[in-house]
């Protein structure tokens, strides 16, 4: 008798822990998209700080870019001239410039 009282209150117990909503959790990442909790970076800012430590920014601005590959080589080219900058630094700068260009890949 002992054993079927203590799997009735079993099973009322494991139901009513199934049956409720549970604690309040949310997502901190939820609707934000990729590269939440990573620090998110300015590439307008970013572009404008670090370009224009060695010259004019009418000189990236005006040059001839209209595919990724094409900003990636001036990264590429930046880093010969002794500029030090992240893979996400340069990621933020390549993503600025192509939606200033207008990059015709899309990426």
């Amino acid at each position: 008798m002992r054993r079927i009282a203590g799997c009735i209150l079993g099973a009322a117990i494991v139901g009513a822990l199934a049956c409720s909503d549970g604690p309040d959790i949310t997502d901190p990442c939820e609707g934000v998209g990729v590269g939440c909790g990573v620090q998110q970076i300015d590439g307008a800012a970013l572009f404008s700080e670090t370009c224009s430590g060695c010259h004019t920014l009418e000189l990236p601005i005006s040059a001839s870019i209209s595919m990724h590959d094409e900003a990636w080589a001036l990264i590429r080219e930046m880093n010969d001239n002794g500029v030090s900058l992240s893979e996400a630094e340069e990621a933020a700068i390549v993503g600025y410039l192509c939606t200033l260009k207008g990059c015709a890949d899309g990426r």
